[in-house]
This record gives C-alpha cells, structure tokens and sequence, in this order.
C-alpha cells in the first residue's frame, strides 16, 4: 500500500481526461498486485506487467517515470528512471528530493494528493520539450553525482575526514 498504487490510480483518471491515448504501465510485484489489477481495469490505459527482467528497455520506451509512495528511502527506480534519461514525477518522500531537482529534473507532489499528481503527469505528458530538457538534466545528475566513481570518491572523501578527525 506504501507505494502509493492507489494514488497513482486516481490520478490516472484524471490523466486520461487530458491524455486520452496514454498508457500506464505498472512494473513490480507484491502482495496487492491482484488489488492493484482490478483497481486498474476500472481506469482504463493501465497494464500490471508484474515483475520484469527487461525494465531498461521498458524505460527506454517510456515519456516520464512515476513513482507515487508514501514512504521511501532512496529510491533505486527514481534512480533508473533518471539513469534512462527520463524525467521523474515523483512524490516528495524520504530521500526522493535528493534524487529529483523539482523543475529541473522533474516534478515534485506531496504524497497522498492524486489530484496534484495528475496534473504534474499531465503537464509533463503534454511538453514534449519540458519531457527532453528535464530527463537530459536528469541523466546528467545521474551521471554526476550518483554514478560509482562518484560514490566511490566520496566513501574515500569520508574515510579521510575519519582518520584526519581520529588523530591517525
């Protein structure tokens, strides 16, 4: 329930009055997927594609990535969605403000507000050229400050501050 699939859901209602033709795509698996299914039939435009081991070529098909949780940590498909070079619509949860710029690398909602989230769907799903300028920003924070060089410096970075501070 946490990830919001309900949310997502009303929104896409709303979605589908501004974009008729879009399509929704639900990836992953868990213990409401079949609740989330026959949530979904009643919306029209959704696919519950359940678990899948080809999500790169799905982002690279897709306009925007979604992620509409009420909770989060860091979130890893927030990552690979930017890493597709995807603008990201997003909840504003746990760490997801670390990842997403809002206005920049894509659009930030408050969590448990559908309304709100159609809208920053529907606005992105209507520029095609806010969609390129923002997933272009987003790959390239990807790439500047998450990528593995980058963390890795970063670790060494801390490591040295630790054993500056300890006196070694």
């Amino acid at each position: 329930e946490y990830k919001g699939h309900r949310d997502l859901l009303a929104a896409w209602a709303d979605v589908r009055q501004r974009c008729p033709s879009a399509v929704l795509w639900l990836v992953g698996d868990g213990a409401e997927r079949r609740a989330v299914a026959h949530a979904a039939e009643a919306v029209g435009g959704v696919h519950v594609l359940g678990s899948r081991a080809d999500v790169r070529l799905l982002l690279a098909s897709a306009a925007l990535l979604v992620q509409a949780s009420h909770q989060e940590g860091l979130p890893n498909a927030v990552l690979e969605g930017m890493a597709a070079g995807l603008p990201v619509v997003a909840t504003n949860v746990g760490g997801t403000a670390e990842l997403v710029v809002d206005g920049e690398t894509g659009l930030l909602v408050a969590p448990r507000d559908p309304a709100r989230l159609a809208s920053a769907i529907a606005t992105l799903l209507e520029d095609a050229d806010a969609r390129a300028r923002m997933g272009r920003a987003a790959l390239e924070r990807v790439r500047a400050s998450f990528s593995m060089t980058h963390m890795v410096s970063r670790y060494e970075q801390l490591y040295d501050r630790l054993l500056t501070e300890g006196g070694h």
